[in-house]
């Protein structure tokens, strides 16, 4: 998904980015500037349903069991959320009351206060696609594959993902228990974690064999693309034989750092998107940036399934282009462009306005962008992990079960590809 910030009342346009991996937010996509104003060709009271939404309400006042705990405010919002939840736009258009829009804009500085966890949505119970380094749910043994059941002994099965965002994050140092599944275990575990600010470095390299750096690109907020710029300035200057740029795990932000990033790799003017909107024409999104330094030294790009939006638009992108090739799995698929309106109160109202298509014309949405090379993971490996900085070695790699990166290295160092060769 793609989002672009609206203000309420003078159209200002700020950008800002949702993920459902809660590293960077509650949604998934990408966020482009966007104007306009607040308003509707109709009115909710217009509608004959609304008798329905106010004989709804009337009853809850009159007849619930225990009216002291009635919120109005709580009520009002959860018929905000279950509004835009309705119109079936799974993973893109929310609505996020004050405090969950908080904690979102937060995020988009790459600033957490929770456990530290990414996850993923894709069964029963949200599933944790990894810690984040350094983080609470690290130092308590969270694991890439847990299932977290159960949070403050409620059971996440029916819970949306705003649900459960909501749930991990919380006051610094204050404790959340989780009951984790885990894969070969038979019994749950039991966790009390203490929530800390987290701050999460948008990107981090290592040397690999051969003169090939690793950079990987942890999510697309603030400053991502300067910090991608600074790791390239670091493997050219060192004399690097060839990149391979990880989106693996990236759930998407700005569509500006997106843009940024991209003009490392494709030139000025390079279609990055197409997009349409609800009443108008596909309209090219071009690379307004000056051209970076990595426009010729060989390429490949790593995806998974919890690649989205942002990254699933560069990697569609470098692919469409014949720039790189794209190595791993089909990615989480998304494709709305989502206007983010700010609403008087401070809550979130993010809408999906219009559809995103590759360079191509491939569109995303809810079925991803296929690799020009598919690898899967095996079942007993993992993304490697390094601090950044790190040399690696092949050992490394094959230790942890990286067959992705391992193929990446592979196709670098023989340089096998055509796009590779005249990259």
């Amino acid at each position: 998904m793609i989002s672009s910030k609206r203000g309420k009342r003078d159209g200002a346009k700020v950008p800002i980015a949702l993920a459902m991996v809660f590293s960077l937010g509650m949604l998934a996509g990408v966020l482009i500037g966007g104007g306009g104003r607040l308003g509707a060709s109709s009115s909710a009271t217009d509608t004959p349903a609304f008798a329905i939404f106010q004989q709804t309400w009337d009853l809850v006042q009159d007849h619930y069991v225990l009216p002291d705990e009635l919120d109005d405010t709580e009520l009002m919002y959860g018929a905000a959320r279950g509004m835009v939840e309705a119109v079936g736009d799974v993973g893109h258009s929310a609505f996020l009351d004050p405090v969950e829009a908080q904690a979102f804009r937060a995020s988009l500085n790459g600033e957490l206060i929770g456990i530290g966890v990414r996850l993923v949505f894709r069964g029963q119970h949200p599933e944790v696609v990894s810690p984040i380094k350094g983080s609470p749910a690290e130092a308590a043994g969270i694991e890439a594959g847990d299932l977290i059941v159960e949070i403050e002994g409620r059971d996440t099965g029916r819970m949306t993902s705003t649900e459960v965002g909501t749930l991990l994050r919380g006051e610094e140092g204050a404790p959340v228990s989780l009951t984790i599944e885990r894969s070969g275990q038979d019994e749950v575990l039991d966790l009390t974690i203490y929530r800390a600010r987290i701050d999460i470095d948008p990107v981090e390299w290592a040397a690999l064999p051969g003169g090939i750096y690793l950079i990987r690109l942890n999510e697309f907020s603030d400053g991502a693309g300067q910090a991608l710029e600074e790791a390239i300035d670091t493997a050219l200057d060192a004399g690097g034989a060839g990149i391979i740029l990880d989106l693996r795990g990236n759930p998407g932000g700005y569509v500006y750092e997106a843009e940024r990033v991209a003009s490392q790799f494709l030139p000025t003017g390079t279609v990055l998107y197409v997009q349409q909107g609800r009443n108008g024409e596909p309209e090219d999104y071009v690379i307004n940036r000056d051209a970076g330094r990595a426009q010729e030294i060989p390429l490949v790009v790593l995806v998974d399934e919890n690649s989205a939006s942002s990254s699933e638009i560069v990697a569609a992108a470098l692919r469409d282009h014949g720039r790189a090739e794209v190595v791993g799995v089909r990615t989480f698929g998304t494709g709305t462009v989502v206007s983010s309106f700010d609403l008087d109160d401070g809550s979130i109202a993010a809408i999906g306005t219009a559809i995103w298509t590759t360079p191509a014309g491939e569109s995303a949405r809810n079925v991803g962008i296929e690799p020009s090379i598919v690898v899967s993971m095996p079942l007993d490996g993992a993304m490697l992990e390094f601090d950044s900085g790190e040399r690696m070695s092949e050992r490394d790699i094959e230790l942890v079960g990286d067959a992705q990166l391992g193929a990446a290295l592979d196709l670098l160092m023989n340089a096998e590809s055509p796009s590779l060769e005249a990259a």
